[in-house]
């Protein structure tokens, strides 16, 4: 049996799915949509943001190494010796997907002076006139001053706005 010093672990481990794909076998790597890719021989089996997730199987993970055991059904030693040779001919620059996400503050679309236009459409949803009062009041629910769309608003337990999802309050399907 083969040894693999815990450093070539360790580097094996940091390559992700989508850069060996590309580097190994970049047609069988397909554009899903917003920066999601599958693969030809697995349509269920979707990349994004250095992770992966075979619906079909359900099963996933995060690295090249983990693809390799799990789907090709590589043994680990086999998958070692692949992505080791990777490493010899690849650059080392590998994209830490943790550290690329981050957010410092959360923009908010700019509040109408009256939401009669969010009132007026959540009521034609058929939501009791009430609980939309009660959302407003809470600052869960606003009117979009731009185009009266409907500003729903996520809080965490302090409080503090950590989402916002904007409905179209426009009734027509065409503008």
């Amino acid at each position: 049996m083969a040894y693999f010093s815990p450093e070539t672990i360790e580097k094996v481990k940091k390559i992700d799915l989508l850069t060996f794909l590309k580097a190994t076998n970049p047609e069988e790597v397909v554009y899903f949509s917003r920066g999601t890719y599958c693969t030809r021989t697995h349509d269920s089996l979707k990349i994004s943001n250095g992770m992966w997730y075979w619906f079909s199987r359900g099963i996933g993970g995060k690295t090249a190494l983990e693809y390799l055991i799990q789907v090709e059904e590589y043994s680990f030693t086999e998958a070692m010796n692949l992505l080791t040779k990777q490493l010899e001919y690849a650059p080392t620059a590998f994209i830490n997907y943790q550290d690329k996400v981050k957010v410092d503050k959360l923009i908010m679309p700019e509040k109408s002076d009256n939401n009669d236009k969010a009132k007026h459409y959540l009521i034609s949803r058929g939501i009791d006139e009430s609980i939309i009062q009660e959302c407003i009041d809470n600052d869960l629910i606003y009117e979009q001053k731009s185009n009266g769309n409907v500003v729903f608003v996520g809080k965490d337990n302090n409080q503090h706005s950590r989402y916002a999802f904007i409905r179209g309050s426009n009734l027509s399907r065409y503008m």
